[in-house]
C-alpha cells in the first residue's frame, strides 16, 4: 500500500470517527425520545431501542410552552442566519477579491470561529449525552471529589486540543 492511499485511509478513517462521535449524541436523544415513558429512566440505556412508543414524544409536545419555545427558536435562529449573511456575503467577497495587510490573519480568525467552537464542545457534549440528565444516575455525585475530577479531566481534554491546534498553527 503505497503511502498517499494510507494518509488517505487515516484522514477519512478519522473523519468517519470524528463524526461517529459527534452523531452519538443524537442518537441517543432520538432513542430516548422514542422510548416508552415507563422506560424513560433505565440505566444503562440500551443502545438499540427495544420499544417503540411516541408517547414520550407526545408528552413534549403537549407540555405547555413547547410550541411557543420552538416558533421563538426557529425566528431567533432565522434572523441569525440573515444576520449572519448580510455580514458574511461582504466579507466573504472582500477576503477573496481584495488583498491588504492582515488578510492571512483575519482568515485564520475566521476559520477557528467556524472550526473550534464544535471541536472543543464534542467532548463535553459527549459525556453529557452519555449522563443525559438524568442526575439520579451520575456516578461521580457518589464520589466526594467526582464531579470535580471529571470537570478537570473535561477542561483537561479540551485544553490538550486547543494546545494541539496552537502548535499545528490552525489558531
Amino acid at each position: 500500500m503505497s503511502p498517499r492511499v494510507l494518509d488517505r485511509a487515516l484522514i477519512y478513517g478519522s473523519a468517519i470517527l470524528l463524526a461517529v462521535w459527534v452523531l452519538i449524541p443524537f442518537y441517543i436523544i432520538a432513542v430516548s425520545a422514542f422510548t416508552p415513558q415507563a422506560r424513560i429512566f433505565d440505566f444503562p440505556k440500551p443502545l438499540l431501542p427495544t420499544a417503540f412508543s411516541t408517547d414520550t414524544m407526545q408528552f413534549f409536545v403537549e407540555a405547555r410552552g413547547v410550541v411557543p419555545s420552538v416558533i421563538n427558536s426557529l425566528l431567533v435562529a432565522l434572523a441569525t442566519i440573515a444576520f449572519g449573511l448580510t455580514l458574511g456575503t461582504p466579507a466573504g467577497y472582500a477576503l477573496a477579491r481584495f488583498h491588504f495587510r492582515g488578510r492571512e490573519a483575519f482568515q485564520v480568525i475566521v476559520l477557528a470561529t467556524k472550526m473550534f467552537p464544535i471541536a472543543i464542545l464534542s467532548i463535553p457534549l459527549a459525556i453529557a449525552s452519555i449522563y443525559g440528565m438524568n442526575f439520579k444516575w451520575m456516578p461521580e455525585l457518589e464520589l466526594p471529589y467526582g464531579y470535580p475530577t471529571v470537570m478537570a479531566f473535561m477542561f483537561g481534554i479540551c485544553g490538550y486540543m486547543f494546545y494541539r491546534f496552537r502548535r499545528a498553527g490552525w489558531l
